[in-house]
């Protein structure tokens, strides 16, 4: 009855309003499903870009910063006490450099995606991320727009 297909006014099969609804319904369902959180770390000394980013992520339902850390030697702790899909790391930290954090982050989880997000967007520092595992590099003046967009396709299925 209402499940069951029927024809319109110039005999085309169509289903029910009541069928179209329940479609539509067990897509939102499966889109739902599929649409995962990306739990990021970030390792950011700047207060103000901390605050941006957060802002930039509230705007996204899907975003969520789990942790964050100012200095390279909390870096390295939080690597392996906080869960999360993704490292968003700077390189000049208060004190220290994110280079040995990408590569403890490597280490621990080499299927973890690594983004560089620096003021310092120079051919040998790229190279320097690049060598120690970086997956992505983004200078904060320039690029920074790329930085969801990069966040939202490196979604994963639900857990």
């Amino acid at each position: 009855m209402f499940n069951q297909p029927h024809r319109d006014s110039v005999g085309i099969q169509r289903s029910s309003p009541m069928r179209a609804k329940t479609d539509k319904q067990r897509e939102a369902a499966n889109e739902s499903a599929m649409a995962t959180q990306v739990r990021v770390l970030l390792i950011e000394d700047s207060a103000l870009l901390r605050e941006r980013l957060q802002s930039m992520f509230s705007q996204h339902p899907r975003l969520e910063i789990v942790g964050y850390s100012e200095s390279e030697e909390d870096a390295l702790q939080k690597l392996a006490a906080i869960e999360h899909d993704v490292l968003v790391v700077d390189l000049e930290l208060a004190p220290g450099s994110g280079i040995p954090v990408i590569r403890r982050a490597k280490a621990l989880h080499p299927q973890r995606p690594v983004i560089v997000l620096t003021n310092y967007d120079l051919p040998t520092v790229r190279q320097r991320c690049a060598l120690a595992g970086a997956d992505f590099f983004f200078d904060k003046m320039r690029e920074i727009d790329r930085l969801i967009p990069t966040l939202q396709r490196l979604a994963v299925p639900s857990r």
